[in-house]
C-alpha cells in the first residue's frame, strides 16, 4: 500500500510537465480575503492538473536551524516549497485529502535549533504534532476533528470529503465509531493515514531524506508517465 502510494507520487513529481518553469501547470496569484494562509492548492477536476501558487508559496517562514542543517547544506526554502508541491501533488495522484496538518513543509524537527528555551519549543512542537496530528498516539478528543480558531469541532461535510472517506475506509457510520476502529485496527489506521495528503507528503520527504525511492518489482515496471 505505501509502496504503491510512493511509486505513483514519485512519478508525478518527475513528471516532464513539471520541470519547467514556464510550465503551463503553474498558475501564479494571490490569495483572496479569508484564504490568507493558503500557500497552493488544486482542483481534482482539473483536466490540465495545473498546481495553483499563492504569494505564501514564496515567502518562506522563518526557522531557527541548528549546526547540522547549516553544514548539511540543508535549503529551508527549497524543502518549504518541495513539501508544499508534494502535498498538492498528493491530492492529485492519490486520492488524498485534508484530514489532518503535520506541517510537512516544515523543516525536519532534528534540524530545528534547540539552544534557547522559545526554538526548543518550537521543535517540540513540530515534533508533537507529526507524532500525534494523525497516528495511535492522536488523543480521541482531537483525532478527526478540526480547531476552527473557535476551538476544536468534528470534520462536517462541509469541510470536503474527508468525513466521507473516514467513514468509508473505516466502515462505521459516525466519528465515534470511526475513532475506535482507528485507533484498535491497524490495517483501518494505515488506510486513512495513507489518504491523508499531509501524511503521504511528510513520508515522501522522509524517503527523500534517507535517499530511498520506490524501486520496482518482479511484476512491476516504473516508467514515466509521458
Amino acid at each position: 500500500m505505501v509502496r504503491k502510494k510512493a511509486t505513483k507520487l514519485y512519478l508525478a513529481i518527475t513528471d516532464p510537465s513539471l520541470a519547467s518553469l514556464s510550465s503551463q501547470r503553474y498558475v501564479v496569484g494571490t490569495n483572496r480575503p479569508g484564504n490568507e494562509s493558503t500557500a497552493a492548492f488544486i482542483s481534482t477536476s482539473d483536466p490540465q492538473k495545473r498546481i495553483y501558487l499563492t504569494e505564501l508559496f514564496f515567502e518562506v517562514p522563518e526557522f531557527t536551524l541548528n549546526r547540522n542543517a547549516l553544514y548539511s547544506g540543508f535549503n529551508v526554502a527549497a524543502h518549504y516549497r518541495a513539501g508544499t508541491l508534494i502535498h498538492e501533488l498528493a491530492h492529485q495522484t492519490g486520492n488524498t485529502h485534508d484530514i489532518a496538518d503535520l506541517d510537512s513543509s516544515a523543516p525536519f524537527a532534528d534540524f530545528l535549533d534547540d539552544s534557547r528555551a522559545e526554538t526548543e519549543v518550537i521543535r517540540d512542537q513540530l515534533r508533537s504534532l507529526r507524532a500525534t496530528a494523525l497516528s495511535h498516539n492522536t488523543p480521541a478528543d482531537r483525532l478527526f476533528r478540526i480547531d476552527d480558531g473557535e476551538g476544536w469541532r468534528d470534520i462536517v461535510e462541509r469541510d470536503g470529503a474527508m468525513k466521507e472517506v473516514i467513514l468509508r475506509i473505516t466502515g462505521t457510520t459516525n466519528l465515534a465509531d470511526a475513532r475506535h476502529v482507528f485507533l484498535n485496527d491497524e490495517q483501518k489506521r494505515a488506510e486513512v493515514i495513507l489518504s491523508n495528503a499531509d501524511s503521504v507528503a511528510a513520508l515522501l520527504m522522509d524517503l527523500g531524506r534517507s535517499q530511498v525511492l520506490p524501486e520496482p518489482g518482479d511484476d512491476e515496471t516504473i516508467t514515466s508517465s509521458r
